[in-house]
Formats: structure tokens, C-alpha cells, sequence
């Protein structure tokens, strides 16, 4: 009988070998990087619902975790919260739409002339700290204490924490491929089609997070001052009636409204990001 003869491994092979186990150490290191800050809200709502429930806090003030979250799954399931939360979605699109356009056009007319941004540089300084809440009072009086009044407060203030941004991504240029779109006699819109847009896609979508995030938080907060409709005057409603465990709900509420989209349009930026990077390697 003939003696059994082994094939030495392949090369390709034990290099497949020797990456399996780093690949798989950095998923196990990725997933434990994405679960450490849920795994640390878990503990933290468990921690103050144990204090809660102990006399340790106040529950009336603090209601336990849990009890927030039921009352907060008893007003999803009633059907009381789906008009406030589309009144407020609604405006909070509208605004965050507006505002993102009126940035994008103020950086492209920024950036066509450097005398003209240095001029104009001032008066983006001045603008962009000023409070929205300052111009309430000229808003309720001139417009209302309305959905329009909302919008524009809301376009206002998120317009000024998106422009800088586009604004310095704008004034980037690659050398390289504007001297050769100019050697292709490459037209101005061409150029700003094939070149510019795609550079600047994912500077466009880290403002659109930055704006959707403030845009949302300003809404909120007009909504609970001026007393217009949505998630902001249940809260106001809640807190004047003394529920604080509806309150906290609805606070809640727009908490997980906000991290969603920031979770959402962190990933596309993320994955953007990476394919330009790829391209342009």
C-alpha cells in the first residue's frame, strides 16, 4: 500500500488563515465599541429607576426609568402623541430643508469672490452667535406664534451652524483636478458637477447632521416657549399640570427622535466618506 502524500498548504491559504483571526478580533472590538454607550445608558436608567424605587430620590420629581417609559409606550399605543410628533416633523423638515439650501447658495456666493468673503466675514461673525430665542418676542408680533413663526426661528438658527462649514469645504480646491478639467476645456458647471459636488458631498452631509440635530433642539425649545403645537406644548402642558412622569415621556420622546437621526445620518456620512476616500486613493 502506497504511502499517503500530503500537499503542502498554499500560500494564498495561510495568509487566509493568519488575517481570519485579526478580522474577527476587530468585529468583536467594533461591536464592542458600538454597545459600550447603550450598555452605559442601560445602566445609568437602571441605576437612578433603583434610586427611585429606594426613596433615595425623590420619585415624585423623578419618576423611576421605567415608569417613564410605560407611560411613553401608553401615549405611542393611545394614539395621543402621532399629531404633535407629525406637527413637529413637519416644521422640522421644512426648516431643516430651507436652512440647508439657503447655507449651500450663501457658500457658493461666499466663496466666488475672496474680497467678497472677507467683507461678508464680519457680519457671519455678528449673525451666527446671536440667540434665537432674542428674536421670539419681533417673531410672535410680526409673524405669530405659529408654524411660520417656527420655521423661521428654526431656519435662522440652524442656518448659521451649517454655513461655516460648507463655507471652508467650498474654499477647497484639489489643484490637480481643476488643472485637468481646465486641460479637458471642462465647462463651470462640468467642473462644479463632476469635481466640486462630489468633494464636497461628505462635508454637506456632516452640516446636514450638524443642522438636523440644532434644528430640532431649537424647534423643541420654540415650541415649549411660544406655546405652538407640538412635542414642545405637551411638555409645557405636562410640566403646567404637574405630571412630570408625562413630561419626562415626552422628553424622552424628542431625545430618541434626535439620536435617531444623528445615528442615521452619521452612518451615511461615515460610508460616504469612505468611498470618496476609496476613490480618490
Amino acid at each position: 500500500m502506497l504511502p499517503t502524500l500530503h500537499r503542502p498548504e498554499r500560500p494564498w491559504s495561510l495568509r487566509h488563515r493568519a488575517h481570519a483571526v485579526p478580522g474577527a478580533a476587530a468585529a468583536s472590538a467594533r461591536l464592542l465599541r458600538n454597545a459600550v454607550p447603550w450598555l452605559a445608558v442601560l445602566g445609568l436608567a437602571a441605576f437612578e429607576d433603583c434610586l427611585a424605587r429606594s426613596g433615595m430620590l425623590d420619585a415624585k420629581r423623578f419618576p423611576p426609568v421605567s415608569t417613564v417609559a410605560l407611560t411613553l409606550l401608553d401615549e405611542i399605543v393611545n394614539g395621543h402623541v402621532w399629531t404633535p410628533l407629525a406637527e413637529t416633523a413637519f416644521a422640522w423638515l421644512v426648516s431643516l430643508f430651507l436652512s440647508f439650501a439657503l447655507a449651500l447658495a450663501l457658500a457658493v456666493g461666499l466663496n466666488l469672490s475672496v474680497r467678497l468673503r472677507d467683507y461678508t466675514a464680519p457680519v457671519v461673525a455678528f449673525l451666527r452667535p446671536m440667540p434665537c430665542t432674542a428674536l421670539i418676542p419681533l417673531v410672535i408680533v410680526s409673524i405669530g406664534a405659529n408654524t411660520n413663526g417656527l420655521v423661521f426661528l428654526t431656519t435662522f438658527g440652524a442656518l448659521w451652524q451649517m454655513l461655516p462649514g460648507l463655507a471652508h469645504a467650498f474654499g477647497k480646491h484639489d489643484t490637480v483636478a481643476q488643472d485637468t478639467a481646465r486641460v479637458f476645456r471642462f465647462s463651470g458647471w462640468q467642473t462644479f458637477r463632476w469635481l466640486t459636488l462630489p468633494a464636497l458631498e461628505p462635508y454637506m452631509l456632516s452640516a446636514l447632521r450638524i443642522g438636523a440635530t440644532a434644528s430640532l433642539v431649537l424647534l423643541i425649545g420654540m415650541e415649549l416657549l411660544t406655546g405652538a403645537a407640538g412635542i414642545g406644548r405637551l411638555i409645557a402642558f405636562a410640566y403646567a399640570g404637574s405630571n412630570l412622569t408625562l413630561m419626562y415621556a415626552y422628553v424622552a420622546l424628542s431625545g430618541l427622535l434626535g439620536v435617531a437621526t444623528n445615528l442615521l445620518l452619521g452612518r451615511a456620512v461615515t460610508r460616504r466618506a469612505a468611498r470618496v476616500g476609496g476613490r480618490s486613493r
